[in-house]
């Protein structure tokens, strides 16, 4: 999946020139929510599993197998749609060599990507640890932490370079850049942050999956893991959202099963790791009442050989605005 930053208003305004003469390869992503009866609450809940995850050193030519790869776990009983996450990593330990080698990709249900921690800390880690990611902390772990320490960070990921190291340079360190996880792993390019995740629907199988990507680097294992989700109720049941190729640009398709008090839509675009911009000019307005309805936006402005990620905004008839699940679309010339 892609990475989905915290939107910003205005800019990236669709375009009226059609470009032709190539195609779009699209990743669709769907998803399903839940509406919710009676009084708007938050519903939050923790789910872990006690599955040690084994991590072997990295020997060339791939890199370190993990078992279990990935580790899940199943949320089941949520409802309406997410309004944030937070992740903790525990019994962490990782002797021999420095922390950076460390990787953990986290997956949810609909597919989006979270790259959780990725080349942090020059030295060992303090046995055993256990860390905790927020969007909400203080910050990330210190690039050049030594030794790295429990506590509460943000997402944590560094490009190998800020090292100083160039990457694939020697046979100690020869990390890719930018990161990259073996399949059944997602492709990259992977969020940034937690907020990645909301307004998905959090039911189904969140995965995580961990390597070591340094040559010479030694075994490191995590005791377990957990994930808490807050979620709050919609006005509307998205029954699909997607993006898809076309001759004239890319166009995003939603579905919605019922819509409670919805006034409309707003369809969002980011390219790469690069903050969401608003498409539309004017508010996609609801119009399928309890029956719920379907819709269309045509981004006549994606251009070719760029990786972009959509999303829709939902704005109810009291000005609430909730996020739903995001498509990945890469563009390239026939």
């Amino acid at each position: 999946m892609h990475s989905v930053p915290a939107p910003t208003e205005g800019g990236d305004i669709a375009a009226k020139h059609a470009y032709k003469g190539f195609a779009l390869v699209a990743l669709l992503t769907v998803v399903s929510l839940l509406v919710i009866a009676g009084p708007a609450r938050a519903d939050t809940a923790t789910f872990s599993t006690l599955i040690p995850i084994s991590i072997n050193g990295y020997s060339n030519p791939s890199f370190g197998a993990t078992t279990p790869y990935p580790s899940t776990i199943a949320v089941s009983g949520m409802t309406g749609t997410i309004t944030k996450v937070t992740v903790g990593l525990s019994g962490l330990t990782k002797t021999g060599s420095a922390m950076k080698d460390l990787d953990f990709l986290l997956v949810s249900p609909t597919g989006d990507t979270l790259l959780l921690l990725s080349d942090a800390g020059s030295g060992d880690a303090q046995i055993p640890l256990t860390l905790v990611f927020d969007d909400a902390a203080a910050g990330p772990i210190p690039l050049f932490a030594s030794p790295v320490v429990s506590g509460t960070y943000k997402p944590t990921n560094y490009a190998a370079n800020e090292q100083g190291i160039t990457p694939c340079d020697s046979m100690l360190f020869n990390e890719p850049e930018p990161d990259a996880f073996t399949a059944p792993a997602p492709v990259g390019p992977y969020g940034s942050t937690l907020g990645v995740f909301n307004g998905d629907n959090p039911n189904g199988t969140w995965s995580l999956y961990a390597l070591l990507d340094c040559l010479g680097t030694a075994p490191a294992a995590l005791a377990s893991w957990s994930i808490t989700i807050t979620t709050e109720p919609t006005a509307a049941r998205m029954t699909s959202f997607s993006a898809a190729s076309g001759r004239h640009g890319v166009t995003v398709r939603w579905r919605t099963g019922s819509e409670v008090d919805a006034l409309g839509f707003n369809v969002y675009r980011g390219k790469g790791n690069g903050a969401l911009h608003k498409l539309n000019r004017a508010l996609v307005k609801a119009r399928g009442g309890a029956a719920g309805a379907s819709y269309r936006f045509v981004d006549r402005s994606a251009r070719a050989g760029f990786r972009y990620a959509y999303r829709l905004q939902l704005v109810d008839t009291d000005g609430t605005r909730s996020w739903y699940g995001s498509a990945s679309v890469r563009a390239t010339r026939r």
